[in-house]
């Protein structure tokens, strides 16, 4: 091919490609126009062209490049296969920690009732009471609180290869308030980026990154921290605005005569 050849060469598989599978025209006066060439021209060009399109399986009147083509299927096939991959690896993640938390039912099930049976085989009383044991919550009944402190672990241990620290207290008001408010599915999906940001927490008894997802920050739903970190502010931001030397601001002492 010449340089101009090579160049409209060049310019027609770039529509092509942007076409998404749709082709370009056959036309001689549509190649010219998008190749920015004569009629003329284009008819020359064309001659060195043609025999590197193919008419379109579904349309007589486009054409399609036969390799950019085979480039687009293999990338929707890779693309499939890469989110087959991310599903599995979800769907296993979820079932290893349900299977953690099945142990830990298990063994806090058989804990209380091995303290049951002890204390009432030291009372000895006239008529026996029936023992009521708490139900354990199957897969079925655990709530979507659970399910996104759940993901909200897993997702940690992703990506930082640590559990997470729940002290001083395990408080788990504001992730529920999240839930309730903006629905399961946004929390799961906003969970990773939060961590991944490193942003200030705002759930209590989470020292992890974790933020509010757009639960507005008045004082009810602000831990100790923040509300600290806001007066801090504030005061850096009077003594900022505050003319002349700082030590006018401090209260003379008082000397008893």
């Amino acid at each position: 091919m010449s340089n101009q050849a090579r160049g409209c060469y060049i310019t027609l598989m770039s529509h092509e490609w942007l076409a998404k599978g749709n082709g370009i025209s056959n036309q001689i006066s549509a190649l010219a126009k998008i190749c920015g060439e004569s009629e003329k021209d284009m008819a020359l060009l064309w001659q060195s062209l043609e025999v590197c399109f193919i008419p379109h399986p579904k349309d007589d009147t486009k054409l399609i490049h036969p390799r950019l083509e085979k480039e687009r299927k293999k990338q929707k096939e890779n693309k499939k296969k890469r989110t087959n991959a991310g599903k599995q690896g979800a769907n296993a993640r979820w079932q290893t920690h349900s299977n953690r938390n099945a142990t830990a039912i298990a063994k806090d099930s058989l804990s209380s009732s091995s303290s049951t049976s002890s204390s009432t085989s030291v009372k000895k009383t006239s008529a026996k009471k029936a023992v009521k044991k708490k139900p354990v919550k199957t897969d079925k009944e655990i709530t979507d609180t659970t399910k996104a402190l759940r993901a909200w672990i897993t997702e940690y241990e992703s990506q930082t290869k640590d559990f997470p620290d729940f002290s001083p207290a395990r408080d788990n008001a504001i992730l529920k308030l999240l839930v309730d408010t903006h629905g399961l599915e946004k929390v799961l999906y906003k969970i990773p980026y939060h961590i991944a940001s490193r942003k200030m927490l705002t759930i209590p008894g989470f020292k992890t990154c974790f933020n509010s997802l757009g639960i507005n920050g008045s004082s009810t739903n602000q831990t100790r921290g923040a509300k600290k970190k806001q007066a801090l502010e504030e005061m850096a931001k009077k003594l900022e605005e505050e003319s002349g030397n700082l030590i006018d601001m401090v209260q003379p002492r008082r000397i008893n005569a």
